[in-house]
């Protein structure tokens, strides 16, 4: 299940902490029915809201932090870009990331869904 809720940085600026939204997240959560923790959060690529989340109870419970579809791909070409560099390489960067990019696709495929 995939449940939109307001972002961490919005709330963050009114003076929440990163563990007050966590905490109100999950009451979010369990006011619409859900029991026990997610499989997967997922965030862009914020070290203080991935470390929050590993530090909460859900992470005792299983749930694992995933990076977003476009986070993911962006990390992927900039290291594609450090370790295959030069103009004549672009061709087999371009393969590369079209591999990526298809198995990317087809783990997140399964998991696109809403609430």
């Amino acid at each position: 299940m995939v449940c939109r809720w307001a972002p961490s940085s919005h709330l963050l600026k009114d003076g929440f902490t990163l563990r007050k939204v966590l905490d109100a997240f999950r009451s979010h959560l369990r006011d619409n029915g859900m029991t026990g923790a997610p499989k997967t959060i997922t965030v862009d690529d914020d070290d203080a809201e991935i470390s929050a989340i590993e530090a909460c109870d859900w992470a005792k419970e299983g749930t694992r932090v995933g990076l977003c579809f476009w986070h993911t791909l962006r990390c992927w070409d900039k290291h594609l870009l450090l370790k295959v560099p030069g103009v004549g390489q672009r061709k087999l960067r371009d393969d590369m990331k079209a591999a990526l990019r298809n198995v990317a696709e087809a783990l997140v495929r399964p998991l696109s869904y809403n609430c």
